[in-house]
């Protein structure tokens, strides 16, 4: 047994987090940590990292008492996680990142840069992850910054490694990849703590389960003994079924729709060549492909965020010129980003100010911003979405991630709007909320709105979509219409198989 947590609670005022948790870490397994957002996670992965501490009961590290009363004393240990919120400097080089507050010195006790890029290639070599060490981490993308922080955890050598939604940013591939890092680990004595909202994975990953709500344990199994609904029940106290809403039948079902907007030949700056398509009202379009072939391209250039060097595109057969996010938006077309913190979310400020924040004008008067206005537009959206906060003035990082997202989600509804753009609309967040999200898409769609999705999880992408567009070096390659949608044509186009 590597580490024992016995009798675990912590108090936050008069808020338990966790009360009486109880389980076990052993060398060579996977061990699935489950719960909807809430249910005490994270907070147990601070206090084995070191971050806090129990008021009650106790860790056992190696069957000896385990009081680290910081993460680098918890990192000495050989405990490391890597977080569900990347840590990444954004202008240091991917190497600096790697080694950041550990790096190799010189016998004079200056940083060896030459040494810590070739540490850095040897790490990367052995994850089999395919990153420039010399890359300057802005110019990554999400997956590649999620990647240089398992590999940073690596660095450190650790004997618990424990993966707080590391899945969450990167694609069908990198996951593979990661999956066969793991089993190498786990093979040669480490243990893993695996933290993810994605059914698929727990079973792909993990050897036993432990299932948390409300901050108690609720059982801890072998993962083979059980499966999606057993796993759902032990979560929410009650039956979920998958959550996705009915989808168009047929491309003629399709076509009763009217067009929204027409894609003709676009190609841009960030390399999208000749791609084509339109959308109509009520539909969810959706880009698959693995990790980087321009699907996040395409709609970025949708939003004026990626120059469009040929090709046109009309809305209601008016032709736009999208140079910038402010004509996209004045054009009815809206973005949901992938990363909600660093470009949906004015994270330092309140839960009101962010909700207003794209309907500024609709609420105000002669430049002022009228109270009972805002009052109402706040009120509305908050009963609307569910989203669960102490009042208006709380600070948005102070939220759940899915009660974040609803956020992002929310400071567009009241904007007249024809288009809505979501890239990894549920990243990181729970079960219950995935559903939520999902309710709010059909409610969208009810309402005559067109939306685009770009998403890892191919479940989503068949679950959701009545259309999907596959994308290989950035082309569309295959279009896939209502029941055409599977898993397995998906996967085989995002490798530029025919299908």
């Amino acid at each position: 047994m590597l580490m024992e947590v016995k009798n675990v609670s912590k108090k936050y005022g008069a808020f338990f987090a966790l009360t009486g948790v109880d389980f076990e870490i052993f060398a060579g397994e996977v061990h699935a940590l489950v719960g909807e957002n809430g249910a005490g996670k994270s907070t147990l992965v601070k206090l084995m990292t070191g971050l806090e501490q129990p008021n009650v009961g106790e860790l056992k590290w190696r069957g000896e008492n385990y009081s680290v009363m910081t993460p680098h004393e918890a990192i000495a240990d050989g405990v490391v996680a890597v977080q569900q919120e990347l840590t990444i400097i954004e202008t240091m080089t991917v190497s600096e990142n790697i080694w950041l507050g550990h790096e190799p010195l010189k016998k004079s006790g200056l940083i060896d840069f030459k040494k810590m890029k070739v540490l850095s290639r040897d790490i990367l070599k052995h994850l089999d992850f395919h990153i420039d060490v010399e890359a300057v981490a802005s110019d990554l993308s999400l997956a590649d910054k999620q990647l240089v922080e398992i590999a940073k955890a690596f660095s450190y050598k650790p004997k618990l490694l424990i993966l707080d939604e590391a899945t969450s940013a990167i694609g069908e591939k990198e996951v593979g990849t990661l999956l066969n890092v793991v089993k190498e680990f786990t093979q040669s004595g480490g243990a893993v703590i695996f933290i993810s909202h994605r059914m698929k994975e727990l079973f792909s990953f993990c050897d036993r389960c432990t299932i948390l709500k409300d901050g108690k344990k609720i059982i801890t199994e072998e993962i083979k003994k059980l499966d999606n609904d057993s796993i759902v029940k032990y979560m929410t106290g009650r039956e979920i079924n998958h959550g996705y809403f009915p989808k168009k039948k047929s491309a003629a079902e399709l076509e009763k729709h009217d067009v929204v907007m027409t894609v003709n030949n676009l190609s841009t700056k960030s390399g999208v060549k000749n791609c084509s398509f339109a959308i109509r009202k009520g539909e969810v379009l959706g880009f698959g492909g693995l990790q980087g072939q321009g699907q996040i391209d395409v709609i970025n250039a949708l939003f004026g965020m990626n120059k469009i060097t040929s090709g046109e595109i009309h809305m209601e057969g008016k032709k736009l010129k999208l140079s910038n996010p402010e004509r996209a938006i004045n054009s009815g077309i809206l973005l949901v980003p992938q990363d909600r913190k660093k470009e949906g979310l004015f994270v330092e400020d309140s839960v009101a100010n962010n909700l207003i924040a794209a309907s500024l004008r609709k609420i105000s008067s002669a430049g002022l911003i009228r109270n009972k206005n805002k009052t109402v537009l706040i009120s509305d959206i908050v009963d609307s979405l569910s989203i669960k906060t102490s009042n208006s003035q709380q600070l948005a990082k102070s939220l759940s991630g899915g009660n974040q997202q609803k956020i992002v989600f929310g400071k567009w509804l009241a904007n007249e709007a024809k288009i809505l753009m979501l890239i990894e609309p549920t990243r990181g967040i729970d079960i219950a909320t995935k559903m939520e999200i999902y309710r709010l898409i059909d409610d969208l769609k009810g309402k005559g709105y067109a939306i685009i999705v770009s998403t890892n999880e191919l479940l989503e992408l068949v679950g959701i979509c009545d259309r999907v567009l596959v994308m290989y070096e950035k082309q569309v390659t295959l279009e896939l219409t209502c029941d055409d949608i599977t898993e397995e044509r998906i996967v085989s186009a995002s490798f530029g198989e025919a299908n």
